[in-house]
């Protein structure tokens, strides 16, 4: 059922977003792309000759409109839902929060921001760091 929605979703994407290439030529039909030396150096010829890259916009056909229409959500369930969306999302965080503090010795919310600010920069720096 959720391949289902999925699949719905997609499809409706698809149709309201078509994909815009910018060269007419990488439009193929098959799986294939082609990727041999002598298509490389096509590839490259065409590059340096240049020209306008408005004029080598090209459109790939839209698909069709999916057969099945997307459910209808008034405001006021969308509005629901965000509410309970953000009901959780405080929860889970005053849970973090009071594991925290029971865990540790921070005794106030301003001392665990400082603390959890502090593992989150330290976080992230070595991640980047592992990407360099």
């Amino acid at each position: 059922m959720v391949m289902e929605e999925t699949l719905t979703l997609l499809q409706h994407d698809a149709h309201a977003h078509p994909v815009i290439v910018d060269d007419p030529d990488q439009i193929t039909t098959s799986g294939n792309s082609g990727d041999t030396k002598q298509s490389k150096k096509n590839k490259k010829k065409k590059r340096k000759k240049g020209g306008s890259a408005d004029n080598n916009v090209a459109a790939l056909a839209p698909p069709p409109p999916p057969d099945k229409a997307l459910d209808y959500l008034s405001e006021d369930a969308l509005d629901a839902a965000k509410v309970l969306l953000q009901e959780e999302a405080d929860a889970i965080i005053m849970e973090k929060r009071n594991k925290q503090i029971s865990e540790s010795n921070y005794r106030n919310d301003e001392e665990l921001q400082q603390y959890l600010s502090w593992e989150n920069m330290t976080s992230s720096r070595s991640h980047a760091s592992s990407l360099a």
